[in-house]
C-alpha cells in the first residue's frame, strides 16, 4: 500500500503561534536528551535518515509531535512520501511548476505574498470554480497542486528560520469576498484537501502560524459560514481571526489583523486580496486609520443573534 494511503502520525502541537519565534538554540538545550533518543531510533530504523537531517530539523519535528516516538513514525512517514512525492516536492524545492498545473489554475487561485519576514497564504475563496476544477483535475492532481504549494511555503519557511534562528511560520489569509453558497466545495474536494494537510503536517512541521478570515458576508450567517471555510484549512488549525468588518464598505485590506502585521505595505498587499464590493460591485475604499474597535466582535455578534429572525433552513455539513 502507497504511503500517501496510510494513516499518517498526527501532530500534538497545533498551530498558531505555538513556538513562534523560539530560538532554536533554546529549543535543542532543553530538548537534548530528547533529540539524542530520537537519533538512536531513527539509526535503528533505517540508516538513510539522520544525515538528512540536522538539530534544527530534528528539534523543530519533536516541537511539533511531541514524544520522541511519535517524532519518529513521522520522520520515518516524511521519507517515505519523499519518496512517493518525489517529482512534485522536488519541483517545489527547484522554484519549478508543479506537472499538471495547467490542469489548476485556469479554475483555483492562491497567493503568496512576503514582506521581511512575513509570508501571507492568501486563498481567495470565490476564485475557485469547484465545477470545472474537478472536470478539469482529478482529485490526484488537486493533492499535488496542493502539495506543491504547502513544499513552495515551506521552502520559505525553512529559509527564513534558518536565518533568523528562530522557528517562523507562514500565516494564512482566507478572503470570502464575493464568496456564494452555491459555491460550496464538493466533497471530492474536501478529501482531497484533507489529504493533502495530512501529508503536509508531516512533511512540513510546525509551519502555518495564524489565519485570518475576511470578507464575511454578514455576522448573522456567521453560524454557517464557519462551517463552510474549514475545508480550506488544516484539520489542527487553533487560531481563527474573523474579521467581521463591513465588506459592503472597506476592502479585506482593512481588516484589523492585516493591518496589525503588514501596515507598512498593505496597500501592495491589497491588490491580492478582492478590492471589489460583492453587493455593490464598485471598489471598496482602504481606510488605513481603522481599528480593531471599530469591528463587532465575531463571537458576541453571533451570540446576539435572534434565532427566531434566522433563516431555519439547515446548515449545509461537509
Amino acid at each position: 500500500m502507497a504511503a500517501d494511503s496510510l494513516a499518517l502520525p498526527k501532530p500534538v502541537t497545533k498551530t498558531g503561534s505555538t513556538f513562534l519565534n523560539c530560538p532554536f538554540s533554546k529549543l535543542i538545550a532543553e530538548r537534548s536528551a530528547d533529540l539524542a533518543e530520537l537519533k538512536v531510533e531513527l539509526n535503528a530504523a533505517s540508516k538513510d535518515h539522520t544525515h538528512m537531517l540536522d538539530d534544527i530539523a530534528l528539534v523543530r519535528y519533536l516541537c511539533g509531535f511531541g514524544s520522541v516516538k511519535n517524532t519518529c513514525s513521522a520522520i520515518l512517514a516524511a521519507q517515505q512520501l519523499k519518496k512517493t512525492k518525489a517529482e512534485i516536492l522536488n519541483a517545489a524545492d527547484a522554484g519549478q511548476p508543479c506537472p499538471g498545473t495547467q490542469k489548476i489554475e485556469p479554475y483555483s487561485k492562491f497567493h503568496m505574498w512576503s514582506a521581511d519576514e512575513r509570508m501571507l497564504f492568501v486563498v481567495p475563496v470565490a476564485q475557485t470554480d469547484f465545477k470545472q476544477l474537478l472536470k478539469s483535475a482529478s482529485s490526484e492532481d488537486i493533492v499535488n497542486y496542493s502539495l506543491h504549494t504547502a513544499r513552495r511555503l515551506w521552502c520559505w519557511v525553512d529559509r527564513i528560520s534558518r536565518e533568523t534562528g528562530r522557528i517562523m511560520k507562514y500565516e494564512v489569509v482566507c478572503d470570502f469576498s464575493g464568496f456564494s453558497f452555491l459555491t460550496v466545495p464538493p466533497r471530492a474536494y474536501v478529501k482531497a484537501m484533507s489529504q493533502m494537510s495530512e501529508m503536509s503536517e508531516v512533511l512540513h512541521p510546525l509551519s502555518m502560524g495564524s489565519t485570518t478570515v475576511t470578507g464575511l458576508p454578514g455576522a448573522h450567517l456567521a453560524r454557517r459560514l464557519s462551517r463552510m471555510f474549514r475545508p480550506f484549512l488544516p484539520k489542527s488549525m487553533a487560531e481563527t481571526q474573523i474579521c467581521c468588518g463591513d465588506r459592503r464598505k472597506q476592502s479585506p485590506a482593512s481588516c484589523p489583523y492585516l493591518q496589525r502585521h503588514f501596515a507598512d505595505d498593505i496597500q501592495s498587499l491589497s491588490s491580492l486580496l478582492s478590492g471589489t464590493c460583492p453587493v455593490t460591485g464598485r471598489a471598496a475604499d482602504i481606510e488605513p486609520n481603522w481599528t480593531e474597535k471599530e469591528f463587532v466582535d465575531f463571537e458576541a455578534n453571533v451570540a446576539a443573534i435572534d434565532p427566531d429572525r434566522i433563516d431555519a433552513k439547515p446548515t449545509i455539513s461537509l
